[in-house]
């Protein structure tokens, strides 16, 4: 018996094929439950998708019509909305004493590699209330980090694609009683109110002026330039780029008068105390920055969210970080008052604002000194400043969700932005686009049950 063990022990060739072959089932079987329980997750979120919206349009066929949908009707729009196969369709709570009407929907997921077992756990359900009543506006601002840091790893890419597809899921939903409402905040460590605001009552922008300076130039003769590869950091972001300096020759300088343009973009920067962190007092104007350049011009709200998809297109990634001054101007397109009027939800609590950041704050605001620009470079006193602007917000009624986005924002930005979220449930971590479109979704459910809810 001895021998025969041993012998097979050394038979190495058939041995392995042997082992291999008890190996790979189990690991195969693994594989196998991992593609199940992915396929059932995404089976049954594009469900309740599909009965969110469901329930929003027995609410408005109800309040138009002063009747339900047939069942049928309500069926096709599941289907339609779901793409995949719907078991049955219910719509509840059509008792006089119900306040609410329910959709409840059944589908089966579909089996790849364990067809027969376990049927009952690809019965999927899904269940959706709207108020017999009309829906809630909603108002919302998506306030997107548009920093350098946004330029690597693809993520200005995927916070285009996943932005626009939020959009459209808004718009299904918005197929309703009710408003929503949606405003654009891009920000870097300024932000921009666009030029079209020069003469606003809240502003306060220079004259654009022309002025002659003494330029000079210095320029090297017979020698050499001498360039290497250096590594930079921008915006927390470690970059590669080339350094060059010059070895020998004589250098002789020239100057020459020359007019310059002092010109505003747009660019505002921070109001002094006690109205750094409120949307409150326009008549403390807002200062415009003289040959600043920031982000992309704030969209105040509209309920035509199809056009906002042009501007998440025009997105650039540049320049450094201070959310503070994105959540000061979430804050005051989501307030009725000046600067910006279009939100009608002041006593409304379906006020919310998205806050997406890639990484830690790189600036600070320079106030102490006397000066709007927030070119600060104490990071840590702009989170201070970042937290102070989430309590305003939130002290207001805003609802704030938040998403750190990517692999590169510390400990500490997640702090940050985990302090800034209503509540725990409410900040997301992405690392990746598939995270950062897991989120959206997941911010787009609760607004649909704040939407329902009222």
């Amino acid at each position: 018996m001895r021998n025969t063990v041993k012998k097979f022990l050394g038979a190495k060739s058939g041995n392995f094929a042997v082992m291999t072959a008890m190996l790979a089932f189990p690991l195969m079987a693994g594989v196998a439950m991992m593609v199940e329980y992915t396929n059932l997750s995404d089976n049954h979120s594009r469900l309740q998708h599909a009965v969110d919206a469901a329930a929003l349009y027995v609410g408005k066929y109800n309040l138009e019509h002063d009747k339900l949908p047939s069942t049928d009707d309500v069926q096709s729009f599941v289907v339609k909305n779901f793409e995949g196969d719907v078991s049955s369709v219910q719509i509840l709570g059509q008792s006089k004493d119900s306040e609410e009407y329910s959709v409840v929907a059944t589908s089966k997921a579909p089996q790849y590699f364990f067809s027969g077992l376990a049927p009952n756990v690809y019965n999927q359900s899904a269940e959706a209330m709207v108020p017999k009543g009309r829906a809630t506006n909603l108002d919302v601002a998506l306030v997107l980090d548009t920093t350098a840091s946004m330029s690597v790893d693809g993520k200005l890419k995927a916070l285009k694609t996943t932005a626009k597809d939020f959009l459209d899921d808004l718009t299904a939903v918005s197929n309703s009683n009710g408003e929503i409402r949606v405003g654009i905040v891009p920000f870097d460590h300024h932000v921009n109110v666009g030029t079209s605001n020069r003469n606003a009552s809240w502003v306060d922008a220079p004259a654009d002026r022309t002025r002659t300076v003494n330029q000079c130039r210095s320029k090297n003769v017979g020698g050499r330039r001498e360039c290497s590869t250096t590594t930079y950091v921008r915006d927390g972001v470690k970059k590669t780029g080339r350094r060059c300096r010059w070895v020998g020759g004589t250098w002789t300088r020239t100057c020459s008068p020359k007019k310059v343009t002092d010109k505003w973009r747009g660019c505002v920067g921070s109001r002094s105390a006690p109205y750094t962190y409120r949307d409150t007092a326009p008549n403390a104007r807002f200062p415009g920055l003289l040959n600043v350049r920031c982000s992309s011009e704030i969209t105040p709200l509209t309920e035509k969210l199809s056009s906002l998809k042009s501007k998440i297109n025009k997105l650039r990634a540049n320049r450094d970080t201070y959310a503070a001054v994105g959540v000061m101007w979430g804050l005051r397109i989501l307030s009725p008052e000046q600067p910006y009027t279009e939100s009608k939800n002041a006593d409304n609590p379906s006020r919310v604002m998205v806050l997406m950041a890639d990484g830690d704050n790189t600036r600070s605001n320079q106030l102490a000194k006397n000066d709007p620009r927030n070119n600060g470079r104490d990071g840590v006193a702009g989170d201070k400043s970042t937290k102070a602007a989430c309590d305003e917000a939130k002290n207001k009624g805003i609802a704030i969700y938040t998403i750190a986005f990517g692999k590169t924002i510390s400990s500490r930005g997640q702090e940050v932005l985990k302090y800034c979220a209503t509540t725990a449930d409410g900040y997301f971590l992405a690392k990746d686009a598939k995270g950062l479109k897991d989120a959206f979704d997941e911010i787009l459910a609760e607004l649909t049950k704040l939407r329902l809810t009222g």
